[in-house]
């Protein structure tokens, strides 16, 4: 896997996520903080399930062999689309991290707050290393607005708009049709979008970023849950 995922910054894996574990995720995430927000940044402090999950056995044997055994949850969020909750994605880069307090630190910059939670824009060196897990709980397709992606685009670290729309008109995309239980796994600074939903079926997504490596001191990671291994 990892050799292709190199190449592209992204792979599919299939039926990942046994239905059980699926039906008690979608279970925890059907009250009104969830269903009434497009999306939301502070699931950890809301759900033990979902860090129970975000550092379950599952998910390590899907991180593991991309980021090694230092690695860990640092960031979760949920996002989900309806008729109700709609919007489309510009083409784009995930540039941000989530952390504890803001401490002036050299290549960490555009600090900002979402949800009460501290932002900035890391170095891309660390984002390069960083790996995204797209959790579906819902089917993904044409009609209700699956992730679409430009295959390669993470290897030319953070790009500028004018390169934006110059990679998004000249490589063709990738719409990563997904079953619920499928899990995306991508790099952040991989170029993706996403268009309106043209349908009455939700698309619900659990967004959880791993990182194998600390912040510079003074800073620190919002959460950092660490990967189990070898049991369930």
């Amino acid at each position: 896997m990892t050799g292709r995922f190199d190449e592209d910054g992204f792979c599919l894996a299939r039926a990942a996520i046994s239905p059980c574990q699926l039906a008690e995720l979608i279970d925890v995430l059907q009250d009104d903080r969830f269903e009434k927000s497009p999306g939301r940044r502070d699931l950890f402090q809301l759900r033990e399930v979902i860090c129970n999950f975000a550092c379950s056995q599952v998910v390590s044997d899907l991180v593991g062999p991309v980021l090694g055994s230092q690695a860990r949850c640092v960031r979760g969020l949920v996002f989900q689309k309806n008729a109700n909750l709609n919007w489309q994605v510009a083409w784009h880069q995930d540039r941000t991290i989530a952390v504890k307090k803001k401490s002036e630190v050299g290549g960490y910059q555009a600090w900002s707050v979402k949800q009460g939670i501290p932002h900035v824009n890391p170095p891309s060196e660390l984002l390069e290393r960083m790996l995204t897990l797209r959790i579906h709980l819902d089917s993904a397709n044409q009609e209700n607005g699956v992730l679409e992606v430009l295959p390669g685009s993470h290897m030319g670290g953070i790009l500028t708009e004018i390169e934006i729309a110059e990679l998004a008109q000249n490589t063709k995309s990738v719409p990563c049709i997904a079953q619920p239980g499928d899990v995306l796994l991508m790099r952040p600074l991989l170029l993706h979008a996403s268009r309106k939903v043209n349908s009455t079926n939700p698309r619900r997504v659990l967004h959880l970023e791993y990182a194998a490596e600390s912040l510079p001191t003074p800073l620190q990671w919002h959460t950092e849950l660490p990967l189990q291994h070898g049991r369930n």
